[in-house]
């Protein structure tokens, strides 16, 4: 036993079992934050903090002092001891792990090689026209942060950081535009009855080409007409759709795309050895006497039947709907056996494909400062037409709908705002964090802006041009890892995922290594672990895959750990005199003969 009180409190077993109640409890209320507000704030508000370091290093210490104090050890104090070491050494590994290791992403896109394992640390990085860069970490929180958070002073101007979102999604806004003659024409349209509401902008973009969004029980679109009286004459009459889609093929998470047009032409070679026909185009498909017919021009059900074949001359014949995606596509194999299965997933892209179902369409166009309506339906044609008066509900004539044209701006711009997402359930890893900044720079108006995770934002200078980025910190690695071929597995008949892989090489000092990345089978290399953690799909591009990447110096120490600490539970079983005494104790009682009243003899 120790004699300097210093010493006597740290070995007591009052602090011990404090220690060990608060890190209970820091645990539990760790765990109960990570499910209201996600991984990287429980991280940044107990886990990465100094004191629950701190703590840890308490109870270390605690547990040191405490084998030392019984010092020379006795033999029946061997799991003791263990016990303690295990639990020290666990500790230490903890330490390690925390400090030096590496827990980040990696994406590659196939054909290419990455080296840049992407972090949780958030950071702002400044840099100017000259290359020069200024890195500074932002600490994160698990809620909302305001007021004077971060001040950054460069070249003369002031950037400051007043408020900061841990959790947003980035959504569309439409406003007016701040700069004359700069902008598209915008309106905000509602469209409501007893059971359906939903208000939607539709911006012009393109002059010559109507904005348009399927609703389901109405088609709406917003154009420039030429003048009043050709749009009002025109009524909601819709032209025949002449451009009837493309067909996009998706085989090992490449794809490609072909029109229909084309390929009701003859063979298209559509990469990867395949190629392509289509036999037959239907505008409103329907099924009449097992037959599938088109009952009108009108893209109310668009579908198409085609042929697939392999350089071996495999052959698969498809039916696609431009609607319904998820229907099994495949009817049957030629010229190889029943079960041939090329591997491909079709689907089919029509620009104003809707149901038979949708009711109506309504039109907008502005002509000088007028905004005119035409609404149609598709059994009777015209429907009704007028100037439209923003804030008054007007009636489409069908479906007992109404629509209310709430805003109008002749000149709109969009913007990206963040809507704040306070608690999530489950997983945050669908949500970036935000900042919001002023900037302040001699001779020029006050700048306020958003940056979101991943974005950049340019400030210019008299003299150069300074632009800040904010994003998370990345780690070199000290090689290469190129992603030579991904792959997906779908279920049988379905778009959906049943597993993937990568196949990739290594390229680093000892030499090239090939090696098969997949669900199940992570890849070691130069202490680093790779595992298949998830991929990204673009039409037209080739596939990313993501990979999550660990580096833990610690991991021997915590086994090494984990090891002592078993092995002192046990010794502390078997050699424990009370145990065995209590135990041999029992056995000798249900050796004795009993007699009498169960008195043992």
């Amino acid at each position: 036993m120790f004699k300097h009180p210093l010493l006597r409190f740290f070995s007591s077993l009052k602090l011990a079992v404090v220690l060990i109640l608060s890190l209970a409890f820091v645990l539990a209320i760790g765990t109960g934050l990570e499910s209201v507000y996600g991984t990287r704030a429980v991280k940044a508000f107990v886990y990465g903090t100094p004191w629950f370091a701190g703590l840890l290093f308490l109870l270390a210490v605690s547990l040191t002092t405490a084998a030392l104090s019984r010092y020379p050890w006795k033999r029946h104090q061997t799991g003791f001891v263990c016990t303690h070491i295990g639990i020290i050494v666990l500790i230490i590994g903890a330490f390690f792990t925390s400090h030096y290791g590496v827990d980040g992403n990696l994406p590659v896109r196939e054909g290419t090689y990455g080296t840049e394992v992407i972090l949780n640390e958030l950071v702002l990085t400044i840099e100017n026209n000259e290359r020069r860069e200024m890195e500074i970490m932002i600490p994160e929180a698990p809620r909302e942060k305001t007021g004077n958070l971060q001040e950054i002073k460069f070249d003369g101007a002031t950037l400051t950081m007043d408020r900061f979102l841990p959790r947003v999604s980035v959504e569309r806004e439409v406003q007016e535009s701040p700069v004359a003659g700069v902008g598209a024409p915008a309106i905000q349209v509602t469209l409501a009855n007893s059971r359906f509401k939903v208000t939607e902008w539709l911006v012009q973009k393109d002059a010559s080409v109507p904005a348009e969004i399927n609703l389901g029980p109405a088609v709406m679109s917003f154009e420039a007409a030429r003048d009043e009286g050709s749009f009002l004459k025109g009524g909601g009459k819709r032209a025949p759709e002449k451009d009837p889609g493309t067909i996009v093929l998706t085989r090992n998470g490449k794809s490609h795309r072909a029109r229909i047009v084309d390929a009701l032409k003859g063979w298209m070679k559509m990469g990867d050895g395949l190629t392509l026909k289509a036999e037959k185009y239907f505008a409103y498909a329907s099924v009449e006497k097992n037959q599938l017919v088109s009952k009108s021009d009108e893209p109310l059900n668009p579908a198409v039947t085609l042929l697939v074949r392999d350089a071996s001359g495999n052959e698969e014949k498809h039916t696609i709907f431009a609607l319904y995606p998820e229907f099994a596509t495949m009817h049957k194999s030629h010229q190889s056996s029943a079960t041939q299965v090329l591997g491909v997933s079709l689907k089919m892209v029509a620009k104003n494909a809707r149901r038979a179902n949708a009711r109506g369409s309504l039109r907008f166009a502005s002509v000088g400062d007028k905004l005119l309506f035409s609404t149609s339906t598709e059994s009777s044609g015209y429907a009704s037409n007028g100037v439209v008066k923003v804030g008054t509900s007007i009636p489409t004539g069908w479906m007992d709908l109404q629509f209310n044209v709430e805003k109008w701006i002749p000149q709109a711009v969009e913007a990206r705002v963040p809507r704040y997402v306070d608690k999530v359930a489950g997983s945050d890893a669908g949500f970036v964090a935000a900042a919001h900044f002023k900037f302040r720079a001699p001779g020029r108006p006050e700048e306020e802006f958003w940056l979101y995770e991943g974005s950049e934002h340019v400030l210019p200078f008299t003299k150069n041009v300074v632009s800040a980025v904010l994003h998370r910190r990345t780690l070199g690695l000290p090689f290469q890892i190129q992603l030579d071929k991904f792959t997906i597995h779908h279920d049988p008949g379905t778009e959906k995922a049943a597993g993937y892989e990568s196949q990739v090489t290594v390229r680093g000092e000892p030499g090239n290594q090939s090696a098969r990345i997949s669900m199940n089978e992570p890849l070691q290399y130069g202490g680093y672990t790779f595992y298949q953690a998830s991929y990204q799909l673009q039409e037209g591009e080739a596939p990313i895959s993501v990979f999550s990447v660990n580096f833990d110096p610690g991991r021997m120490v915590k086994y090494a750990g984990s090891l002592f600490l078993c092995l002192g539970i046990l010794l502390m079983f078997y050699m424990n005199p009370h145990y065995w005494n209590v135990l041999l104790g029992a056995q000798r009682l249900s050796q004795k003969p009993f007699v009498g009243r169960g008195e043992p003899k």
